[in-house]
């Protein structure tokens, strides 16, 4: 009796292989949108902690020079917030196709499965039929030799 063996089987391995590479980088792009939105919280507590000085400083009374300061150094916050937005919003897409490619493999491994599953019943099938002749022809040897 042959032995069952999956035509698709090479390619079930090199998807096995893609799906594992695709996890890796569906990680790797979610460590990098947490790592940003890490330093998104991180200027924004210090925007805050900013204007909180600068209430404080206000109402001390403030120079000039001093306000310059303060305004140079928010402008420089808001403009580093506004770059992380941009830097999220990307950094999300890369993660949302990366597990898009991820669901695709998978549907395909899923495909593979299938057919691996009906190759195999199909291979039972014919075990069966032959199991069936064998025993037919040795219930006819066994009648004729008697």
């Amino acid at each position: 009796m042959k032995k069952f063996t999956f035509a698709l089987d090479p390619l079930a391995r090199v998807k096995d292989a893609e799906k594992t590479r695709q996890e890796l980088l569906l990680a790797r792009a979610q460590q990098a949108l947490d790592r940003l939105t890490e330093q998104m919280e991180s200027q924004r507590e210090r925007l805050r902690a900013h204007d909180r000085e600068f209430r404080a400083q206000m109402e001390a009374g403030m120079n000039g020079q001093k306000l310059r300061e303060f305004n140079n150094f928010k402008t420089y916050l808001m403009e580093s917030i506004e770059q992380l937005a941009i830097d999220i919003e990307r950094a999300a897409e890369e993660r949302d196709a990366c597990r898009d490619a991820l669901v695709e493999t998978m549907k395909e491994i899923r495909a593979l499965e299938k057919l691996r599953e009906k190759q195999y019943r199909l291979y039972l099938e014919e075990v069966r039929r032959e199991e069936e002749k064998a025993i037919g022809d040795f219930v006819a040897f066994q009648v004729t030799n008697a």
